[in-house]
This record gives C-alpha cells, structure tokens and sequence, in this order.
C-alpha cells in the first residue's frame, strides 16, 4: 500500500492472522458444544419413531452465492398420546428424506408435568 511502511505491513499481517486463528477457536469450541449435546441426546434420550411431515428451505448468503439446505419437519408421540412436531437443527441438499417417511427419533421427555415439548429432539440416522 501506498505510505505504507514495513512495520505497518506486518502489524496488518500479524493482526489480519491473529484474527483467522481467533474465528477458528470460536467456530471449534462452538462445534464441540453442539456435537457434546448430541452425543448426550443420543446417548440418554428417549427414542421413538415419527413421520417426516414437510421439508423447510433455509437459505443462506455467501458473497453473491445464495446456498440452501434442506431441513425435514417431523412428528412424534409421546408415550401419553401428544403429538410433537418439530425442525430439524441439520439439512443438506438435496435431502435424503421425503415426506411420509418413518424415522427414528431421539427426544428429552418433557420435563414439567404441564407437557411442555421436549426440550431437545433430532433424527437420529442423519
């Protein structure tokens, strides 16, 4: 750059760096915390099986690309009768899953006596 001398240059490098090492720690501890809460799910939740009831579009902006993915709605009954129904947190594109189709499911049971919906739930052959 222009007026631009050594020292400056480098304290942009240094910074510019400092930066992309900062994004990829916060992007992996953020990755290893959803991937835990997985695991526990899968590992202590309630399975079931429910019905693939719609597919949501989520589109997102990179630049001038605009990617989607595409994230199966589904249902499930608690064992006192309740139907939930929930969004997939995962998608990809195309999807592996249509509507009508049984999946097994992972669930918390709900945790009040009110029947609140679960707190978490997922597809668990994602």
């Amino acid at each position: 750059m222009i007026g631009m001398g050594h020292a400056d240059s480098s304290a942009l490098l240094v910074g510019a760096l400092l930066l992309f090492f900062l994004s990829g720690v916060v992007m992996s501890a953020i990755a290893y915390v959803v991937m835990r809460r997985k695991r526990s799910l899968l590992r202590t939740g309630r399975r079931t099986t429910g019905t693939v009831v719609g597919i949501e579009a989520r589109y997102r902006t990179e630049g001038s690309t605009r990617i989607y993915t595409l994230v199966p709605i589904a249902t499930f009954s608690l064992p006192d009768g309740k139907l939930i129904r929930f969004t997939s947190t995962t998608g990809t594109s195309p999807t592996g899953y249509r509507e009508g189709q049984t999946v097994e499911i992972v669930y918390d049971p709900p945790t009040s006596a009110f029947g609140s919906p679960p707190y978490r739930a997922t597809i668990i052959n994602f």
